[in-house]
């Protein structure tokens, strides 16, 4: 009896999938034991992905080689090629994709934007696109690269001086956008800054004006010629007049303003005090070279004093007084002085006559006081001698004469006398009667002497 044995053989059988995806070598009867050797082999627009028995991945090598111990059916999987597509950002901005994926489809189109950050520009794109053009597409058809480049941004910072005149200005220039711009306006000596504008519109009142650069400005600093205040107080009662006038007090710098006070009725000027410093100028010029302020100080005009002399003779004042004025309510002592060979006969204050010494008056209203004065009369003396009278006509009771009175001197003896002479100063005379000139103090002497002898 003969037994026979056969060596077994198995179907090794190869799919791929898709057919599309490529084709697959080394299917077929193979001996038990037997290598089986297969290949994947991908179309141009797929790739090998692996090998699998019943879905199990049996290998990811496209040739997958195995030993024959039985049946088996094992299929080549393949996938589409994708391809990837990179962007990278020069500067700050960013890439939009649409459609927006990981991997690409061989021969896809996407479309690129590039969207640059606020103060950036988009200046084009490098690697595997070039040119400007925004948006642009681009060909899946290989892994691709691309670059978009931004560039910062930037501005003309314009200024300038309104008027020319009024000052300087600075930090004008070019800047970059989100760099500081510092701007600087510096008024001439006559002008003050009054603000920056920009299109007519105020933008800062300080003359650093300091911004952040994000876009092209043209900036005007504006000047005004410096313009002061004169401020006029009145202490008492009465006006300034200010030449040249001006409505609302204000000046330009350099202008000489003449001041001159009007004080009321009853008032007088007294002083200016200008930045504590008194004056007395009138009119007073002030130069307005800040801001000025001007008291003017009026007080009530002190009541007048006027003192008439009648005759030769002073009047003293206590309390004296340089111009003969007085605050009202003041209470002043006349006292009168003759001079030689005068008396005081009387004040006549108002029309009324007074003789007091002194005399007092209170200054409430402008006064006038008169003094009067008399000659005192001279004196006739006379002395006799012997024994007798003289008459004197005119008669005098106490013997005193007005300048040039012509005074008459005739003598009587007693009984048993006879008049002999006059005697006045040093000189003998024996004139009866006898006239003198009272031009000065006189002493007549009359003699007379006994009669010798019986009496006729």
């Amino acid at each position: 009896m003969t037994a026979t044995f056969s060596l077994n053989q198995y179907t090794i059988t190869v799919n791929a999938n898709p057919e599309a995806g490529g084709v697959v070598i080394g299917g077929g009867t193979h001996n038990h034991g037997e290598v089986v050797n297969l290949t994947a082999v991908a179309n141009c627009d797929y790739r090998f992905v692996n090998w699998t028995e019943d879905g199990v991945q049996v290998s990811t090598n496209p040739t997958y080689s195995f030993t024959a111990t039985g049946n088996r059916t094992l299929v080549a999987n393949f996938t589409l090629k994708t391809y990837t597509l990179t962007v990278n950002v020069i500067g700050q901005g960013n890439v939009t994709r649409k459609p927006d994926k990981a991997a690409y489809n061989p021969g896809e189109i996407v479309w690129l934007t590039a969207s640059p950050s606020e103060g950036w520009s988009f200046t084009g794109w490098g690697g595997d696109l070039l040119g400007s053009e925004n948006p642009i597409d681009i060909n899946m058809n290989a892994d691709r690269k691309v670059t978009a480049s931004f560039s910062l941004k930037s501005y003309t910072i314009a200024v300038s001086a309104n008027p020319e005149a009024g000052g300087t200005v600075s930090g004008g220039g070019s800047y970059d956008h989100g760099e500081t711009v510092n701007l600087t306006a510096v008024a001439n000596s006559s002008y003050r800054f009054v603000n920056w504008t920009e299109d007519g519109v105020q933008v800062s009142n300080t003359p650093d004006y300091s911004f952040t650069a994000r876009r092209n400005r043209t900036l005007v600093a504006n000047f005004t010629r410096k313009i002061y205040t004169l401020t006029v107080n009145v202490t008492g009662n009465g006006t300034v007049a200010t030449v040249p006038a001006s409505a609302d007090n204000m000046y330009e710098k350099g202008t000489a303003v003449q001041l001159t006070p009007t004080p009321a009725v009853g008032w007088e000027f007294v002083k200016w005090v200008i930045g504590g410093v008194e004056s007395t100028d009138v009119p007073k010029t002030v130069t307005m070279n800040a801001d000025t302020t001007v008291e003017a100080v009026f007080e009530e005009s002190p009541y007048t004093l006027t003192i008439n002399v009648t005759g030769n003779g002073t009047v003293a004042a206590v309390p004296a007084s340089a111009d003969n004025r007085y605050e009202e309510g003041t209470t002043v002592q006349l006292i009168p002085t003759p001079a030689a060979c005068w008396k005081f006969v009387k004040w006549v204050i108002g029309g009324v006559e007074v003789t007091d010494v002194p005399k007092t008056v209170t200054m409430n209203a402008d006064t006038t006081v008169e003094a009067v004065f008399e000659e005192i009369p001279y004196t006739l003396t006379i002395n006799v001698t012997g024994n007798g009278t003289v008459a004197t006509v005119p008669a005098s009771d106490d013997n005193r004469y007005e300048e040039d009175t012509t005074v008459q001197l005739t003598p009587t003896p007693a009984a048993g006398w006879e008049f002999e002479k006059w005697v006045i100063g040093g000189f003998e005379s024996t004139e009866v009667p006898k006239t003198v000139t009272m031009n000065a103090d006189i002493t007549v002497e009359a003699f007379f002497k006994k009669i010798v002898g019986p009496a006729p």
